[in-house]
């Protein structure tokens, strides 16, 4: 159970370090974002409209209160899509904390329960080598960075250039924190061996 810890413990501190990189010294980290050229009035409608109401908005609205079950209201959005703009917004009202280090610590903590888990994974498997148990993280890591980027690309949108960035920071997390594992969890049974 150590083993898996420290395992766990160091495949997410390397996912974060290469998280932090694709992020801050690689292009990828803001690969199809842009920002909204004289953005003063859009945000002043904005906070006109949703003042401190905090969340995800999806435009054109249904006038349903986005309750897209109901079959009129698919096609008013379908009617509305078809001649408005539309997009996803995700808004915060003003005085949201800005400081890194909670953010840094949050994403830590995320990255390290992730390699816990694939680190529980792969010591279940019935891989008794090294390249078997980096193939495993491998495919969870495809398997993760697909399953939530590429619905957002089909359902919402999300730029292509975004999606396939975030895939790929995604895939090449898990393969690094797979080796750290795999590698970690190798000398267990070299050690017990």
């Amino acid at each position: 159970m150590g083993r898996l810890l420290i395992a766990g413990l160091l495949g997410g501190v390397v996912m974060f370090i290469w998280t932090s990189l694709a992020h801050t010294a690689l292009p990828l980290g803001q690969m199809g974002v842009q920002e909204i050229p004289d953005d003063a009035p859009v945000i002043a409608t904005l906070q006109g409209a949703l003042g401190d109401r905090d969340g995800l908005y999806l435009f054109p609205g249904s006038g349903n209160g986005g309750k897209a079950e109901d079959a009129a209201a698919r096609e008013t959005m379908a009617e509305r899509t078809a001649r408005e703009a539309s997009g996803l917004l995700v808004y915060h009202p003003p005085g949201r904390d800005t400081a890194m280090g909670p953010y840094i610590g949050k994403e830590l903590a995320l990255e390290i329960f992730q390699s816990l888990v694939l680190a529980w994974l792969i010591s279940i498997l019935a891989v008794s080598n090294f390249g078997g148990r980096v193939a495993a993280a491998v495919a969870v890591g495809g398997l993760v960075a697909v399953a939530t980027n590429g619905s957002n690309l089909i359902w919402y949108g999300y730029p292509a250039a975004f999606t396939h960035a975030a895939i790929i920071i995604q895939l090449v997390g898990y393969t690094l924190a797979g080796t750290v594992i795999a590698a970690v969890l190798g000398m267990k049974r070299k050690a017990a061996g």
